[in-house]
C-alpha cells in the first residue's frame, strides 16, 4: 500500500527522470514549494539495493562550485567515489543528494528571493528525502560536502544548523569573507546580497562559527582540503582555531580541480565520515509531517540498528501495556533499517510505549508522543 501511495504522489505532485549511475539510479526531482508554489529542483542518487531491501540509509549532500547547477557534470564522479569507499567498508551505502545553488547565490537567499538556496534545502529538500526515502533522519547520519562555492556552503550549514548535519567537508572552499567578496567576485556582492553586509553574514559560517562555537567545539566536525584557494582556506582556519574549534585541515598539490582532490583525499574523508556517531543495537520513532503542500498526512518512522542479532521484535503499546501493533517481526541482517507507519488518524494523540526485541538482549523500551 505505501508503495502505490508513493508513486500516486509522484506522478501527481513531482517529475522524477531516471539514470543509472555506479550499479545505482540517478534521478532528476522536482517538488513544489510549501512556502511559494515555485518548483524546486534538484538531483538524488539511490544505492543499488535500495528497492531490494528494508535498510535506511545516511545521506550526503553535496553542493556544486560557482556557475554550476544540480545537474552538475561532476555527479558521476562524486557518486563514484563515495561508492569506491562504501566497497571498501570504510562507510556505509548511502543516498546522494545534488541541490541547485542557482549559479552563484553562495548557497544563501538573494535580496530579491529570486534566489532561495539556503531556504531550499533546510526547509524543502531534507524533509522531502526523510519523509518519502529509506533516510536515517538524524543528525549523525546526514553529512554535507561541496567543492569551491559549494565547500562555502557546506562549512556555512553545518556552523548555522549543526542540529542537522554531522560532518561537512569543504573541497578548496571559496571561503571569502565580505571583503574578500567585494574585490574577488563583486558582481555576486552586488547582484545576491544588494551590497548589503549585514546580509551576506547572515548567509556565511563567519558569524555561526562565533555563536555557535560551544557546540561546534565539541567534536571535529569541518574537514577542510584545499587546493589553489590556500589564503581564503587558511582565513577560515584561523576563525576555527580562535573559536576553539577543532578541524582537519589537509592542503594538496592539487589545483582548484574537484577531480584530483577527490583522488587525493576521498579515502581520508570517507574515514572522516566513519567517526559519526552511530547507534547499535538501538531504536528510535519520529514524527515526520507530509513536507507536500496542503498535505495533513504524517508518518511514524521507526529506525532501528541491528549488529549481529537474528530474528527482531518491534511492539507498539499504549501506555495501559495494550498491544497496539507488531511493527517487525523478521529476520534483518545487520545495519540500518527503517519501518514507516501511516499515520491519517490511525493512532490518536498519546502516549506509546516502543518495545525493541532482539535475541540474548534486554529489551528496550522506548516512550513515543505522538502530536
Amino acid at each position: 500500500m505505501k508503495y502505490k501511495f508513493f508513486v500516486f504522489l509522484i506522478a501527481l505532485l513531482f517529475q522524477v527522470e531516471n539514470t543509472f549511475s555506479q550499479n545505482g539510479s540517478l534521478r532528476d526531482v522536482t517538488i513544489i514549494s510549501q512556502k511559494n508554489g515555485k518548483p524546486i529542483s534538484f538531483s538524488l542518487y539511490l544505492p543499488s539495493d535500495y528497492e531490494k531491501s528494508n535498510k535506511a540509509y545516511p545521506v550526503i549532500y553535496h553542493l556544486h562550485s560557482l556557475g554550476d547547477n544540480f545537474r552538475s557534470t561532476w555527479r558521476p564522479l562524486v557518486i563514484k567515489y563515495i561508492n569506491y569507499a562504501v566497497n571498501l567498508g570504510i562507510i556505509d551505502d548511502c543516498i546522494i543528494v545534488f541541490p541547485d545553488g542557482y549559479e552563484n547565490s553562495m548557497w544563501g537567499n538573494s535580496a530579491d528571493g529570486s534566489k532561495t538556496a539556503e531556504s531550499d534545502l533546510i526547509d524543502e529538500i531534507i524533509p522531502f528525502v526523510d519523509y518519502f526515502y529509506r533516510t536515517v533522519p538524524y543528525r549523525e547520519f546526514r553529512f554535507i560536502q561541496g567543492f569551491s562555492m559549494g565547500g562555502f556552503g557546506a562549512v556555512k550549514f553545518l556552523s548555522k544548523y549543526p542540529d542537522l548535519f554531522a560532518k561537512a567537508v569543504s573541497l578548496d572552499g571559496g571561503m571569502r569573507t565580505w571583503a574578500s567578496l567585494l574585490s574577488g567576485r563583486p558582481q555576486i556582492a552586488r547582484d545576491v546580497f544588494y551590497n548589503n553586509e549585514n546580509l551576506f553574514y547572515e548567509f556565511a559560517p563567519w558569524k555561526y562559527i562565533s555563536s555557535n562555537s560551544d557546540i561546534l567545539s565539541l567534536d571535529t566536525l569541518f574537514y577542510i582540503s584545499v587546493g589553489d584557494f590556500k589564503s581564503l582556506n587558511q582565513t577560515f582556519a584561523d576563525s576555527l582555531s580562535y573559536y576553539g574549534i577543532p578541524f582537519v585541515y589537509s592542503p594538496t598539490l592539487c589545483k582548484h580541480d574537484i577531480d584530483c582532490l577527490l583522488d587525493r583525499e576521498w579515502l581520508n574523508i570517507a574515514e572522516f565520515y566513519s567517526k559519526s556517531t552511530t547507534k547499535t543495537n538501538d531504536v528510535n520513532a519520529k514524527i515526520v509531517s507530509s513536507p507536500l503542500r496542503n498535505s495533513q498526512n504524517s508518518i511514524l518512522i521507526i529506525n532501528y540498528s541491528l549488529e549481529k542479532v537474528g530474528r527482531t521484535k518491534i511492539d507498539l503499546f499504549d501506555t495501559d501495556g495494550n498491544l497496539i501493533m507488531n511493527i517487525v517481526n523478521e529476520f534483518e541482517v545487520s545495519g540500518e533499517f527503517r519501518k514507516d507507519i501511516q499515520l491519517n488518524g490511525n493512532l490518536k494523540k498519546d502516549k506509546y510505549i516502543l518495545v525493541y526485541d532482539v535475541p540474548n538482549q534486554k529489551r528496550i523500551r522506548k516512550v513515543i508522543l505522538i502530536k
